[in-house]
């Protein structure tokens, strides 16, 4: 005879459910009571053991006026389960309304009759996810700012060399008119000496030399003017200057602590750019689960992970580079070698197209969750 198959006590699964390092609750009742929540959910709420046997508006008040009861009591009612990704939650925790951001499941489970028995509540907090995304899209617009910056302060060196030139014409032309002056000097001279004679010539001469002396006197002040005009630009120019050594300044320290976070992060992230898949970044829980070495950077994804070559994964990131559309995939079952050993995972994985200045596509962002234990 054939062994019977092994069936859990309800006891049993909840012992099970309780040591899961995913949030997980069951719901009953048309007043969503709490019959039972592992420690990860308990943590998550920010609560502790005392909400067991309450109702979620008693165990959780700031979820009141939110539209988690309504959403719950439907599924009840329904008996149809939902579920919803990145969506925002007000939670009082740690002595403070916070807000968090969760991909959830309200699973309705039924008796034999059909009825709805209880709800099956799972989550996955994505808040750092989030972060980490906001992170990075605050460092591309520092990147832009820079190259804005950069663009001005050419710009700014254009009008200095322009600002110079004009100096230069100005300076021989003040050389043009000390002559003038110089040549009225001596033909103011000669006059002198042939005044007996030419005193009509002399006062003639006098009259355009009094002319002239206002056109040296009129560009003398639009000479006086545009000093001025220069010395405004410069220091213009050295503020400028400024600004732009701090921006640079902050967005070197920016970039490090985003660098830092995405390094760090508890869910793996790689990014590959070119049709070729070069991994230009890889952090250290991604390097973990390929269990390749950390000498993963500068070479082709193809080349790290050739098992995956008949695992769809590689046309899936060809898409994402030509389209430009991101692909998602939820409890994907992978073979990967680690350590010279063949072993099954599963995954939550999101490939992510990145894109230039001009909007073409130049690699894809890979973002990660190991679900195997979940499935």
């Amino acid at each position: 005879m054939s062994p019977q198959p092994i069936r859990f006590t309800d006891e049993k699964l909840v012992n099970i459910l309780s040591h899961s390092p995913n949030a997980t609750a069951i719901y009953t009742g048309a007043e969503i009571t709490i019959q039972f929540a592992n420690k990860a959910m308990i943590a998550l709420w920010g609560k502790d053991s005392s909400v067991i046997g309450k109702t979620i508006p008693q165990a959780l008040p700031e979820i009141v006026g939110q539209p988690f009861m309504a959403i719950l009591r439907e599924v009840w009612q329904s008996g149809i389960s939902y579920e919803s990704k990145n969506t925002p939650a007000e939670l009082f925790v740690d002595g403070k309304l916070q807000v968090f951001y969760f991909d959830f499941i309200y699973q309705a489970i039924k008796n034999e009759k059909g009825e709805t028995d209880y709800i099956l509540h799972t989550t996955t907090d994505v808040t750092k996810l989030n972060a980490a995304l906001d992170l990075a899209y605050e460092s591309e617009e520092n990147q832009k700012a820079l190259e804005h910056e950069q663009e001005l302060n050419q710009e700014l060196a254009s009008i200095n060399e322009e600002l110079a030139a004009s100096m230069e014409e100005l300076s021989a032309t003040n050389e043009d008119l000390q002559q003038s002056r110089e040549n009225f000097r001596k033909l103011n001279d000669i006059l002198e000496i042939r005044v007996a004679k030419r005193v009509e010539t002399i006062g003639y001469l006098n009259q355009e030399l009094e002319a002239s002396n206002e056109e040296i006197k009129a560009s003398n002040e639009e000479l006086s003017a545009t000093n001025e005009e220069l010395i405004n630009s410069n220091q213009k120019l050295f503020e400028s200057t400024t600004k732009l050594e701090q921006t640079l300044t902050e967005l070197a320290e920016s970039e490090f602590r985003t660098r830092s976070i995405i390094e760090n992060a508890p869910f793996p992230i790689g990014v590959y750019t070119g049709r070729e898949m070069k991994i230009t970044f890889a952090n250290q829980s991604i390097i973990g689960v390929w269990g390749k070495g950390k000498e993963v950077i500068g070479k082709l994804y193809s080349d790290i992970l050739p098992e995956l070559s008949n695992q769809a994964v590689f046309e899936q990131l060809d898409q994402v580079f030509t389209t430009g559309k991101f692909f998602e995939a939820r409890n994907q079952l992978l073979e990967l070698i680690v350590d010279g050993t063949p072993q099954i995972f599963y995954f939550n994985y999101i490939f992510t197209a990145l894109k230039n200045g001009n909007g073409e596509v130049y690699g894809v962002m890979n973002t990660a969750a190991d679900v195997t234990d979940v499935v």
